[in-house]
């Protein structure tokens, strides 16, 4: 494995030196198809006296394997095969280095439920979902990774925490700094304010004056208006305005998150740059509602551009 690493040193120097047009990776790309398996985990891996168990699933593609090389991703906090179908850069990877590529599933999601699809969520089974059980998890199967998000922070995690299993970690959009506590904790929403006003300067004044009305108008007890104003499936009612606001946040996150240049379905169907489209959406209609104009910004990306209304 030591002389994989060393190629992949190389092969990133390469990039440095504007060399790698061979291994970016477009829409377009195919991404191969997996097998599935499953590998038995421990429950508790600091607990040697707990002989529990349960099915890790294991997305397994053997296209391109041809030396002894394997490119492992740790799953995020989503079904893996989410990530396995929109994680084209990996396979490029996979292509140039002839590797066998392993995608693991998060304990917790997907089918990767220790307790079952009825149990797994009760507050005492949760007490096994933490950073530390998913490292131990994937440090079982494993040697050079590369992830994103949340999966890079355990990439270079498992990267520091087992040097002798994994040889080295890639940790793309990693908030490291964030996690680490090195940064304010506001930073990645002030990252996704900056993408909207880069796309349309005016865009995030827009939002935060339909934040601003969703506030007052529930203040005063408007919620017919803001359920009128924002085309609501049912009726706002005072202890949903918070989940109101948040969805609608999250909606936005989503965009910046997945502000790709070609159509993607990852974390909902959504075009090509999103977050331009949602910004001409805040700054373009003729109403003088600014939470309907927020409804339409979050509603035709997030859901679809047919949409009749949100949050049934």
């Amino acid at each position: 494995m030591s002389m994989f690493f060393f190629t992949a040193l190389s092969f990133f120097f390469l990039c440095i030196y504007g060399s790698c047009d061979s291994v970016n990776s477009t829409k377009d790309d195919p991404i191969p198809p997996y097998t599935t398996s499953y590998y038995t985990q421990q429950l508790d891996n600091f607990n040697s006296n707990d002989k529990r168990t349960f099915n890790q699933r294991i997305l397994t593609a053997k296209q391109y394997w041809k030396n002894d090389v394997l490119l492992f991703y740790p799953g995020n906090e989503a079904p893996i095969d989410e990530f396995y179908n929109n994680t084209g850069f990996l396979f490029k990877l996979a292509e140039r280095f002839q590797a066998l590529v392993v995608f693991a599933e998060h304990r917790y999601y997907g089918d990767t439920l220790p307790f079952g699809p009825q149990d797994t969520f009760t507050p005492a089974n949760m007490a096994y979902l933490s950073v530390g059980q998913a490292m131990a998890d994937f440090s079982r199967l494993l040697l050079y990774f590369y992830a994103h998000s949340y999966g890079g922070i355990l990439a270079a995690l498992l990267r520091y925490q087992y040097p002798a299993v994994f040889d080295g970690a890639l940790a793309a959009s990693a908030p490291m700094y964030m996690t680490a506590g090195l940064t304010e904790s506001t930073a990645f929403f002030q990252k996704v304010t900056q993408d909207f006003a880069d796309a349309d300067s005016a865009s995030p004044d827009v939002v935060r004056g339909a934040y601003a009305d969703i506030i007052k108008n529930a203040y005063e007890g408007n919620f017919q208006f803001i359920t009128d104003s924002m085309r609501l499936c049912n009726t706002l009612t005072v202890d949903k305005v918070e989940h109101l606001q948040g969805w609608a946040r999250d909606a936005f996150t989503t965009m910046a998150m997945v502000d790709y240049p070609y159509p993607a379905s990852f974390l909902g169907e959504l075009p090509a740059y999103p977050v331009n489209i949602a910004a001409g959406l805040l700054t373009s209609s003729t109403t003088t509602n600014r939470m309907t104009k927020l409804a339409d910004a979050v509603g035709k990306l997030k859901i679809s551009l047919q949409y009749t209304c949100i949050l049934k």
